[in-house]
C-alpha cells in the first residue's frame, strides 16, 4: 500500500506539478491556493447573487408578470360572457412543499422549507379540435422557516389570481387559498398522492395485505377498489357512486377485523375535496390531476442547489435570491448569456459605473452575554432570519398590513 500511495505521488509530481498546485491531492497539511481560495469563493458567489439576482430576477418576471395579466384578462372577459364555457387556458398552479431536513441536537427535523409553484403553460393543439398541450414550468420558489399557512399566503400574495390550484391534501394549502381567494378558486387535489395515500393507510393495518413475490400487496377484496382511484374511474362515478365506494372500503377492512378509525380520518379529509376535483376534471379535462409534476420539477431545478450545502443556508433573502435565480433559469433567462451581460452593463453605467453594494442583507448577531472569561471558550449564540418561525407571521402582517392570526391547521 505504501509502495503504492509513492507511486501515485511520483506520477503527479512527475506529471502536473509544474501546471497545478498538487497541495490538497497529495495531503499536504498547510493550505494550498485551490484550498484558499475554496475556503473564500462562497464569499464572493453570495455577494454576486445578492447584488444581480434582483436585477435579473425582475427582468424575468415583468415579462411573466405581463402574460399572466394578460391571460387573467382574458379568462375574466369569457367567464362573463359565457359563463359555463370551458377554459382554453386557465391561469394554473401546481403547488407543493419542499422540506429542508437537518440533524439538530441528534435529532432531525424540518429547519426550513422550500415552498415551490409551476406554471401550466398552454400551447394550442395542432387543429382548433385538439386539446391544448402543457408545459410546465417552474414560476417562484421561496425558502420559509415554515411551511404553515402563513407562509403560504406569502407565496399566492406574489402570484396571478388563478383559475386552479392543484396541490396535495396539505391543510396549510388548502387553508391559505381558501384565505386567499375566499373560496372561489377551486383545488384540485393530486389524484397521485390520494391514491398512495390511501394505499398506504390500508397497508398498514393489520390483515390487510398477503405477499406476492416478497412484496406486502392489500387483498384482493381491497385491491378492486384502489384500482378505482384513476382518473379515468374517477370522472365516470356520481356523488353517490363516490360516497358508496368509501362505504365498500370501509365495510370490506372492518369484516378483515382490521381498525377503521384510520379510514375515516382519510374519508374526512378526501372524499370532498376529491369531488370537487372529479367536477373540474369533467370541466375541463385537459387540466392535470396531479402534482406530480412539480416534485420532478423540483428534483431537477432545485436539488442542484441544495445538494451538500443546505445546511450552510442561514439568510432568509439571500437563500431566496439563489432561488430566483433557479426561477429565472427556468423561465429562460440564461437562454443568452449576451443578454445578462448587456443587462448589467446597462443597470451599472445607469448608475455611474456603480455596481450593487454587497453585503447589503446580512443577519444581525446578538452579542455575547456572560462572564467574560468565557467568551474565548464558550460557542457563540447564531441568529438564522431561515430558521427563525416566528419571522413567518410577522412578514405577512407587514405585507397586509394587519397583526397576524395563527390560523389552525386542519
Amino acid at each position: 500500500m505504501r509502495q503504492r500511495k509513492g507511486a501515485v505521488h511520483t506520477h503527479f509530481e512527475d506529471a502536473h506539478a509544474d501546471v497545478m498546485n498538487l497541495g490538497p491531492f497529495l495531503g499536504q497539511p498547510e493550505d494550498s491556493y485551490n484550498a484558499s481560495m475554496g475556503k473564500s469563493s462562497w464569499h464572493l458567489a453570495a455577494d454576486l447573487v445578492e447584488q444581480y439576482s434582483p436585477l435579473i430576477y425582475g427582468r424575468v418576471m415583468e415579462r411573466v408578470r405581463a402574460r399572466e395579466a394578460r391571460q387573467r384578462a382574458a379568462n375574466d372577459k369569457q367567464q362573463r360572457a359565457l359563463p359555463d364555457t370551458p377554459l382554453a387556458a386557465p391561469v394554473t398552479y401546481l403547488l407543493d412543499e419542499l422540506p429542508i431536513f437537518l440533524r439538530q441536537h441528534r435529532k432531525l427535523t424540518v429547519a426550513w422549507s422550500v415552498l415551490a409553484v409551476v406554471e401550466v403553460i398552454w400551447h394550442p393543439g395542432p387543429t382548433p379540435m385538439d386539446a391544448p398541450t402543457r408545459e410546465n414550468r417552474l414560476r417562484l420558489a421561496r425558502a420559509y422557516p415554515t411551511g404553515d399557512t402563513a407562509a403560504w399566503l406569502l407565496v399566492l400574495g406574489e402570484l396571478e389570481r388563478p383559475d386552479f390550484v392543484i396541490a396535495d391534501a396539505a391543510s396549510s394549502i388548502q387553508n391559505a387559498v381558501t384565505a386567499m381567494y375566499d373560496g372561489t378558486v377551486p383545488i384540485v387535489p393530486s389524484l397521485y398522492h390520494a391514491h398512495r395515500n390511501i394505499r398506504e393507510g390500508i397497508v398498514e393495518l393489520a390483515g390487510t395485505t398477503h405477499v406476492v413475490e416478497g412484496r406486502a400487496v392489500p387483498l384482493p377484496q381491497l385491491a378492486k377498489h384502489l384500482d378505482v382511484l384513476t382518473r379515468s374511474d374517477l370522472l365516470n362515478l356520481g356523488r353517490a357512486d363516490w360516497s358508496r365506494w368509501w362505504d365498500s372500503v370501509i365495510a370490506e377492512v372492518a369484516d378483515l377485523g382490521a381498525p377503521v378509525e384510520k379510514l375515516l380520518i382519510q374519508r374526512d379529509v378526501y372524499e370532498d375535496r376529491i369531488w370537487t376535483g372529479i367536477q373540474v376534471l369533467t370541466d375541463h379535462p385537459h387540466l392535470p390531476a396531479s402534482n406530480a409534476a412539480i416534485e420532478n420539477r423540483l428534483r431537477a431545478t432545485l436539488s442542484p442547489f441544495l445538494e451538500n450545502r443546505k445546511q450552510l443556508f442561514r439568510n432568509i433573502a439571500r437563500t431566496n435570491c439563489l432561488l430566483d435565480l433557479a426561477v429565472a433559469r427556468a423561465q429562460g433567462a440564461f437562454r443568452n448569456l449576451d443578454d445578462i451581460t448587456h443587462l448589467l452593463r446597462e443597470d451599472n453605467e445607469a448608475h455611474g459605473g456603480w455596481a450593487p453594494t454587497p453585503r447589503a442583507v446580512a443577519d444581525p448577531q446578538p452579542p455575547y452575554i456572560g462572564p467574560p472569561g468565557e467568551a474565548a471558550t464558550r460557542r457563540p449564540q447564531v441568529y438564522s432570519s431561515l430558521r427563525n418561525r416566528a419571522l413567518v407571521p410577522a412578514l405577512l402582517a407587514q405585507r397586509t398590513g394587519s397583526p397576524a392570526e395563527p390560523t389552525p391547521e386542519r
